[in-house]
């Protein structure tokens, strides 16, 4: 790992566990073990730092989006694909630091709570509006607003990216959600 690699590692998680704001630049490079002036040849600044860390966040929402094969979904594979990003942003230790960080400073500078919106809502909801859009021109899903689909498949998602809970017991909520979601929006697909 490079010593930027390692500042941004650092600065992650302080991020997440004490906020933005309280975190200085002095504490980061205390983490990585280097001098202040060592970290300022890596980044201009915290917001550098921060700027990076949303920067590889998008970048791995979109690769994670292509993978998941939201480019060219199908209804026979929504199901898991939803609850694959579910899992990825409720899992992955990066997404879940990021999350964290704009929970908490949200509150605290509009940049932020701009940032938290376009990637944990707006970013998910027009990548799947997207496919929706194609889905609908292709006749495989019926004639809707996209994006009110798309809003309408993820609120239950969203409502739990926040708090802690059993998947357990949601997984089975969330499968029977996303049926209903087929059934109601899909051409062909009829009630079992």
């Amino acid at each position: 790992m490079t010593t930027k690699e390692k500042i941004v590692e650092e600065a992650m998680s302080l991020f997440s566990l004490y906020g933005y704001a309280p975190v200085t630049v002095r504490a980061i490079a205390a983490k990585v073990g280097i001098r202040d002036s060592g970290l300022y040849k890596h980044f201009p600044s915290k917001k550098a730092i921060l700027d990076a860390i949303v920067a590889n966040a998008k970048e791995r929402f979109m690769q994670r989006s292509e993978v998941s094969g939201m480019a060219d979904l199908n209804p026979d594979d929504l199901t898991e694909t939803c609850l694959a990003m579910f899992r990825f942003q409720t899992e992955d230790d990066w997404t879940v630091k990021l999350r964290r960080i704009l929970l908490m400073e949200q509150f605290h500078d509009e940049e932020l709570a701009g940032m938290y919106k376009e990637i944990f809502v707006e970013m998910p909801v027009m990548c799947q509006a997207e496919v929706f859009k194609s889905l609908m021109e292709a006749g495989i899903m019926k004639k809707n607003d996209p994006v009110v689909l798309s809003m309408e498949l993820f609120a239950p998602f969203f409502l739990y990216h926040t708090v802690s809970f059993d998947y357990s017991v949601l997984e089975p909520r969330f499968r029977k959600h996303i049926s209903n979601f087929i059934h109601a929006n899909f051409i062909g697909v009829h009630n079992e």
